[in-house]
């Protein structure tokens, strides 16, 4: 079996996303198995805007800074990545001569996570817990189902999957959603 590289294509403003699509298909045209995953923050801070929906950040003690992700932003998030991130790819991908298949963690189950049940986050110097955020992680190694679950996929067709899953069960349960930092 072929090894699959997998690549990143962050979504802040900063990445030039074409400029990856190009390097995907001269890896694609020389035979390489390539998924490409993308974020979108600068996109969904972009439709955030557009809609209404207020983004938050929550802060760890420790000072890591991560998106809060309560229901209105989790449709913005689902919005964004679908809608608007990887149509942009797969279509850069397909220009480029790669017959590339757009997916999201939904189709197929492809992408499963555990939604944590309580962030720890700095609010006005306090120390709080936040039980209402969506975000979680995938346990074990991240892309570990691409392999299998891309099997129904055409010989030479190259999943584009946006790093979200569809909302499936209450807090403490399985995630609702997850996504690869976007830088």
């Amino acid at each position: 079996m072929q090894d699959i590289t997998v690549v990143k294509c962050g979504g802040n403003a900063a990445v030039d996303p074409l400029a990856i699509c190009s390097d995907v298909a001269g890896m694609a045209g020389d035979g390489e198995r390539v998924v490409l995953v993308h974020g979108g923050s600068a996109d969904i801070d972009a439709l955030a805007g557009r809609l209404g929906v207020p983004m938050r950040r929550l802060v760890s003690p420790d000072g890591v800074s991560a998106r809060y992700t309560d229901a209105a932003a989790l449709e913005v998030v689902h919005l964004a990545l679908a809608g608007l991130a990887k149509p942009r790819l797969v279509g850069a991908l397909v220009a480029a001569g790669v017959p590339a298949v757009g997916l999201t963690g939904l189709d197929g189950g492809l992408l499963r996570a555990k939604r944590k049940s309580v962030h720890r986050a700095l609010v006005d110097g306090r120390r709080v817990l936040v039980r209402d955020d969506h975000s979680g992680r995938q346990p074990g190694e991240a892309g570990r189902d691409l392999d299998g679950q891309a099997a129904w996929a055409a010989p030479r067709t190259w999943p584009t999957p946006a790093p979200s899953s569809p909302p499936r069960s209450p807090p403490g349960s399985p995630a609702t959603t997850w996504w690869w930092t976007a830088g």
